[in-house]
């Protein structure tokens, strides 16, 4: 993190130390409330060589630990686990301060998968414990879920290929209590929340690259939404450090509400 960062918005804007952003996050509760965690470069792009990890900075992946650490739950596709081996929870030091603030120590951290196909040998199956859960769907093979059974506690919802969205959601707050819902993808997964209208706020790292390739996923990667659907969004904070851009938009509604 070299160099201090520039609030941009809201107004007045300045020089901060990049260590305080999102640095006291504190989220509304919802049915669960749920974010967006993700990260693009200047083309819309959201993987580099099949990794979102690579995009962003430093400072990018450090912001996206302090969402983590200030929410009940950390959601990610079976697609992201497989491309990235994502580790879904916190430092020990954001751990202490969730405890303080009267959270559990590590959000639960949840995969989504239809198929059923995971890496089982990855990192969060054999360290994550009681802190993991996966979801699948009634469509999941019945080996697979045997399979996954024997590392980590498994839920089926109903859906077909996929696990439905609204059901995963609605588990996550009624059965394990979930209120603050971060999902860091991928990008089919972000659209089947936002096509469903499940989805509050979006925090976005643009970074300054150019990656082309129109096989490349964007941030939200499914069929094209009808116009009277399209989310539309509001800005509500936007700060620069070097060319990175770190964005927060609140989703206000559709296209064709009157808001």
């Amino acid at each position: 993190m070299r160099g201090p960062a520039l609030r941009l918005y809201p107004a007045p804007g300045g020089e901060v130390d990049p260590g305080s952003i999102y640095a006291d996050l504190d989220l509304p509760a919802g049915d669960p409330y749920l974010v967006f965690t993700m990260v693009s470069t200047v083309d819309g792009k959201a993987a580099q060589g099949g990794r979102a990890n690579p995009i962003g900075s430093d400072l990018d992946h450090l912001l996206m630990r302090r969402i983590r650490s200030a929410v009940d739950a950390v959601m990610s596709g079976a697609g992201t686990l497989r491309a990235e081996g994502v580790d879904l929870g916190v430092p020990e030091e954001m751990a202490r301060k969730r405890v303080s603030s009267g959270l559990r120590e590590q959000p639960l951290q949840v995969i989504v998968t239809g198929s059923g196909e995971l890496p089982l040998e990855r990192r969060i199956f054999r360290e994550a414990g009681d802190d993991l859960l996966v979801i699948v769907s009634e469509a999941t093979p019945e080996e697979k879920v045997r399979e996954i059974s024997r590392r980590t506690t498994v839920r089926r919802v109903a859906g077909d290929p996929e696990p439905e969205v609204q059901e995963v959601v609605g588990l996550l707050r009624h059965e394990f209590g979930v209120r603050r819902l971060a999902v860091e993808g991928g990008p089919r997964l972000n659209h089947s929340l936002v096509a469903a209208g499940l989805a509050d706020e979006l925090f976005l790292t643009l970074a300054p690259k150019v990656i082309g390739g129109s096989s490349v996923p964007t941030i939200v990667a499914g069929e094209e939404l009808p116009e009277d659907e399209v989310a539309r969004l509001r800005l509500l904070s936007a700060y620069l450090q070097g060319s990175e851009l770190y964005l927060r938009y609140r989703f206000t509604g559709r296209e064709g509400n009157s808001l």
